[in-house]
């Protein structure tokens, strides 16, 4: 790796204020709060890191934050791999987040965003957890393995799930609250 973003009292990596670029071939570990915080209509793109063991979520996207995640290593963080909030609409392709201490991905507060051909699983909640508004895309993604559902949606969550692997996780492939089954699109998925 080209740099090692460690250690830091907050946040590992923050992009902020509609600012773009590259942040490629990195190790981004052991911050006392996010490791990237994406956010205020930032567009960068995340490739090719290490973001793990940090004390809340790997990759924080909110408040209108944009950017590509791709082909990164997201694991074992204590909050979600990857949390989603107000009107945040990330695009996160090839990853793999794991043995994040709750949720994989969390998309809530009005949070969007686009899933594509991620590898979510070995979390210790669900492998993506939808609530609050929160609206994103999963298509062709492995969701498995995790120590609830594969997707929970509930407390007014939307979305579109298309083409998933969602076997074996421990309680279930998908649960859909009764309320939210209206607001959710399901395609194809492996159950």
């Amino acid at each position: 790796y080209q740099r090692r973003v460690h250690g830091g009292k907050e946040t590992g990596l923050f992009v902020c204020h509609d600012a773009t670029g590259t942040v490629a071939n990195n190790a981004i570990s052991h911050n006392q709060g996010s490791g990237v915080v994406i956010k205020g209509g930032a567009n960068p793109s995340l490739t090719n890191n290490t973001i793990h063991t940090n004390k809340q979520a790997g990759v924080f996207c909110c408040d209108h934050g944009k950017g590509v995640i791709s082909e990164n290593h997201i694991y074992n963080n204590s909050k979600a791999g990857v949390l989603i909030k107000t009107h945040a609409h990330p695009t996160l392709v090839g990853n793999s987040i794991y043995q994040g201490k709750e949720t994989g991905v969390y998309v809530f507060d009005q949070g969007m965003g686009v899933l594509e051909d991620n590898c979510i699983y070995d979390n210790a909640n669900a492998g993506v957890l939808i609530t609050t508004e929160g609206n994103p895309r999963l298509v062709r993604n492995r969701i498995q393995c995790n120590k609830y559902e594969g997707v929970w949606v509930c407390k007014r969550g939307k979305g579109h799930l298309e083409g998933n692997d969602l076997r074996y996780n421990l309680k279930g492939p998908i649960d859909i609250d009764t309320k939210d089954a209206p607001y959710v699109t399901l395609r194809a998925n492996l159950t």
